[in-house]
């Protein structure tokens, strides 16, 4: 009985074990069809050229074979056949992070090794034997990659695992046993990621968090929460119009929409005053949100990106006895 969000967190799991077993057998291929064969061939490919061109990639590859056996111990058959998902995979950080110190030394190697790789390459294929070489290489292994792409292998990978385990943070619990271990391997991850792109971005959503724990307060009688807890994000921010009954006109606040939760402030500058109990995204009802009984009433239209699948439309600010009559669209976590 996996609810929506777990049911989406092991899909993205299931991600990132077959992107583990794709990238090893890519490398076994590379390594079986160029690495060990031209480690012996000297008349085609000098010990120290060899080195230069492959780089760590031996290493590499026994590293991700040692991690892959460990990864595919740990999925746990359904006994059910109309399962969602084919296997389900408990936990899975902490392999990671008993791993991470000769994974982030390894990939770090490898990238500081990388800038050489090219010119030594082209250098290589001025040869006629080297070039014959890789051409007979390919056709009798049926290798479908060239050297080249060999050879980034794991540059590309990293970058796809960083970006799943980061989506799979965002789709767990802070409180998921996972999350301890998962955060310190992402962080390392980071300093091995040719994407910057993907590191910008990832720093700036935490950065985000850390600012809002300084500006975000609570009010009294109002449920308080830690606000950059592990897998939260920021997805969207906006001007709302508040509405209650007991009120002589309508308030301007402010919505903050994370992954997982949602809050209702007050702003003064970059000020929040949290002003209702979080609504938690996984357990609240639309209608709570959209002004019960004895609740706050919320006009807004907004417009949802990334894990949160949340999307609501407001039917042109019709008012009904000073409440909102919101018109909502799909459901959480859909």
């Amino acid at each position: 009985n996996l609810d929506s969000r777990e049911q989406k967190r092991q899909k993205a799991l299931h991600q990132l074990l077959q992107e583990e077993i794709d990238f090893e057998s890519k490398l076994q291929s590379g390594v079986q069809s160029f690495l060990r064969p031209l480690k012996q061939q000297y008349h085609i490919l000098s010990a120290s050229r060899h080195k230069v061109i492959f780089m760590n990639l031996e290493e590499i590859f026994s590293m991700t074979q040692d991690l892959c056996q460990t990864l595919r111990g740990r999925r746990q058959d359904f006994t059910s056949t109309d399962a969602p998902i084919p296997y389900y995979i408990p936990s899975f950080a902490d392999i990671y992070q008993t791993r991470m110190r000769p994974i982030q030394h390894q990939y770090e190697k490898y990238l500081s090794s990388f800038e050489c790789v090219g010119s030594e390459l082209s250098l290589a294929f001025t040869r006629t034997t080297f070039a014959n070489f890789i051409q007979s290489a390919m056709q009798t292994t049926n290798y479908q990659q060239s050297i080249h792409d060999f050879i980034l292998l794991p540059k590309t990978h990293v970058t796809k695992v960083l970006n799943l385990m980061i989506t799979i943070s965002y789709l767990m619990a802070s409180s998921h046993e996972d999350q301890k271990h998962l955060i310190p391997v992402i962080e390392a991850l980071l300093t091995c990621c040719a994407d910057k792109e993907v590191v910008r971005q990832y720093r700036k959503a935490r950065d985000v968090m850390a600012t809002l724990k300084l500006r975000v307060g609570f009010s009294n009688q109002v449920e308080k929460v830690t606000i950059d807890v592990p897998g939260r994000k920021l997805i969207d921010e906006g001007e709302v119009t508040l509405v209650q009954r007991r009120w002589k006109r309508n308030k301007k606040g402010w919505l903050l929409l994370f992954n997982d939760i949602l809050l209702i402030c007050l702003r003064e500058g970059s000020i929040y005053s949290v002003i209702e109990s979080p609504f938690i995204l996984t357990k609240t009802t639309v209608q709570e949100i959209g002004g019960a009984e004895g609740k706050v009433g919320v006009a807004y239209s907004l417009h949802v990106w990334g894990c949160v699948i949340l999307k609501w439309f407001m039917s042109r600010s019709i008012f009904s006895s000073c409440y909102i009559n919101m018109s909502i669209y799909s459901r959480m976590f859909s």
